[in-house]
């Protein structure tokens, strides 16, 4: 899976193939996958985890972590 990381803090771009990211700083994350081949979303605590019709799941860990 291709996941390209936009970091909003360091203002710098990462692109990794996996199917797991762990979030450092706020950050804009691109999937390289269709809308139509989600199943489902969900929030696991602070985590996204995305299951797709193939099977596969993408993890996004510190996705719904904010600073105060």
């Amino acid at each position: 899976m291709q996941i390209q990381i936009f970091s909003k803090v360091a203002r710098t771009t990462e692109s990794i193939d996996a199917n797991s990211v762990d979030l450092q700083s706020p950050s804009i994350v691109r999937l390289k996958i269709a809308p139509e081949s989600v199943r489902s979303f969900e929030r696991h605590g602070a985590d996204l985890k995305q299951v797709l019709l193939n099977g596969e799941t993408v993890l996004v860990q510190n996705f719904f972590l904010h600073d105060d």
